[in-house]
């Protein structure tokens, strides 16, 4: 068998001189063509030995790799061999017949034939990057935003993935990053009963959005107060400035006992929610005597109070001094008695 710069050498290591046949006088020699090669060797006793070794000819494996001339980052190939042998190793150290790539590079495998002899073969994969972009934009909290035929929830953040649309011809990535406008939120609902004459109420404070916030009853109307209502169910469509909707429903109930309602609890605030500009009021079913009316804030601090004189039920009591915006707390105390009841007051600006 031959391979190129193939070895020969003497096992023994006590020879002092060496001759081979092709001139050279090292303990090996090294051919590059087939043939008889002969070696005389002289030990320390200048006893003279002779041997001699023929070489013949084999031929190198050569493997031939097959794959992709380019490759997009995020794919995948693989790297094959035209032929089969006993052994294979990669640069990258595998030792399989075939390579799974992931990415570009220069990829070379070393095969081993059966006769011995090794050969190398190598392919160079470009890299190809793919699209990217990056999209922004806001919608309404909780809808459903269309983008390249598909529907993506608001808020979130969404990958993308478009197939083989950019000038390599690999994919593309968009990030989709979908804020919202701030939620319409329902702070308050107070709904008072139909007392039997077409008497009811429902009051709504509703806070958040995009300025300002537009209201709209199935009746009509288009006040975050409405009243004289008949028993039974009520819609309102709250819409803000960028048009973003929520839709509540009501129900007025049907109460035939008038006082029961203003003893859970002592007094009732109408309208309440109220604006700066509404006048409000105070029913109220409790019995005869003095009463102090205070206004507290959420601190606990003492903002108004009045002394007023009650000397019949269902007293209507005007509030003149309120203050303009903001949750309040109003208490309503028998000065003798010491008896008490308090209810959450709501100002808004309009």
């Amino acid at each position: 068998m031959f391979r190129p710069n193939y070895f020969l050498g003497c096992l023994s290591e006590n020879f002092s001189e060496y001759s081979w046949s092709n001139g050279e006088k090292t303990r090996y020699a090294t051919i590059a063509q087939p043939g008889d090669y002969c070696v005389t060797v002289v030990d320390e006793n200048r006893c003279v030995a002779y041997a001699c070794a023929h070489i013949d000819s084999s031929t190198a494996p050569f493997p031939v790799l097959r794959g992709p001339d380019s490759l997009c980052t995020r794919k995948e190939a693989r790297i094959t061999i035209s032929q089969t042998f006993p052994q294979y190793i990669w640069n990258t150290f595998d030792k399989s017949s075939s390579l799974l790539i992931d990415s570009g590079g220069l990829y070379c495998v070393t095969v081993t034939a059966t006769n011995g002899c090794k050969g190398t073969d190598c392919i160079y994969v470009e890299t190809k990057q793919p699209g990217y972009a990056i999209v922004h934009d806001t919608a309404c909290f909780d809808s459903e935003y269309f983008y390249l035929g598909k529907t993506y929830k608001v808020p979130g953040s969404y990958e993308v993935f478009l197939n083989k649309n950019n000038y390599n011809n690999c994919d593309s990535i968009v990030l989709l990053e979908l804020s919202a406008f701030r939620k319409i939120n329902i702070i308050d609902t107070i709904i008072s009963p139909d007392l039997g004459s077409g008497n009811g109420s429902i009051s709504v404070l509703a806070t958040g959005g995009v300025s300002q916030l537009k209201y709209k009853w199935n009746t009509g109307q288009t006040t975050p107060f409405i009243s004289q209502l008949i028993a039974g169910k009520y819609t309102l469509t709250i819409t803000d400035g960028k048009a973003c909707v929520i839709v509540l429903e009501f129900v007025v109930s049907l109460q035939t006992d008038n006082h029961e309602w203003l003893d859970r609890p002592s007094f009732k605030i109408i309208p309440n929610p109220s604006s700066q500009f509404q006048t409000v009021t105070m029913l109220t079913s409790a019995e005869p005597g003095t009463y102090e009316i205070s206004i507290w804030d959420f601190t606990g601090k003492k903002l108004e109070r009045q002394i007023i004189e009650l000397n019949s039920a269902n007293n209507q009591i005007p509030l003149g001094s309120l203050p303009e915006y903001g949750m309040f707390i109003i208490k309503l105390e028998n000065i003798n008695s010491k008896k008490s009841a308090h209810q959450k007051i709501i100002r808004y600006v309009q």
